[in-house]
């Protein structure tokens, strides 16, 4: 069973910002803490960065419903609205990864 870890959703987290940056052409966007890459996102297209956050909020909380139905899965009391859950938590996160990149692409 595929397991993701908080430090591999940070290291995700890592590496969209580092896209949506070179997307938006900024300086030096390989060498630049994830904090100063999201505070220069945030200057160059504030729409962007809204659709950014909104893609980071869907993935923690897709990752917390992640983690709650892998654990029942292996604990062998996993739920059916669990699962339910997890699949509205799934729509909300591509729904949000369409928005970023929609938004992306406007520029």
């Amino acid at each position: 069973m595929l397991w993701l870890t908080e430090n591999d959703l940070k290291t995700f987290f890592g590496e969209v910002a580092r896209n949506v940056a070179k997307e938006l052409e900024i300086k030096e966007w390989k060498w630049q803490y994830y904090s100063e890459l999201l505070e220069q996102i945030h200057a160059k297209d504030q729409t962007v960065s809204d659709k950014l956050n909104e893609f980071f909020e869907a993935y923690r909380k897709w990752h917390e419903c992640y983690v709650k139905v892998t654990l029942g899965k292996i604990e062998e009391n996993l739920r059916e609205e669990d699962l339910h859950e997890l699949e509205d938590q799934v729509l909300v996160r591509d729904s949000a990864r369409k928005a970023l990149t929609k938004a992306l692409h406007k520029q």
